[in-house]
């Protein structure tokens, strides 16, 4: 599970970015939910490039969030 914690680094510091403080909950909510998508992409080896993939995850999880 190290290397999943290592991925998720960028993860909280995103989320201390976007969510405010108050959002508690909210924010549990979306780093379990990056949580999934780093495992995936951890467990998942025909992924050529994983951290290519979180972070195209990411990028669109950004454009979506600012459009809602």
């Amino acid at each position: 599970m190290r290397a999943v914690d290592s991925l998720q680094a960028p993860c909280r510091q995103q989320l201390k970015r976007h969510v405010p403080e108050g959002a508690a909950r909210e924010r549990r909510a979306r780093l379990q939910e990056c949580r999934a998508r780093h495992l995936l992409a951890h467990l998942n080896p025909s992924l050529q490039s994983r951290r290519r993939w979180v972070i195209q995850i990411h990028m669109s999880k950004r454009i979506i969030d600012q459009s809602s």
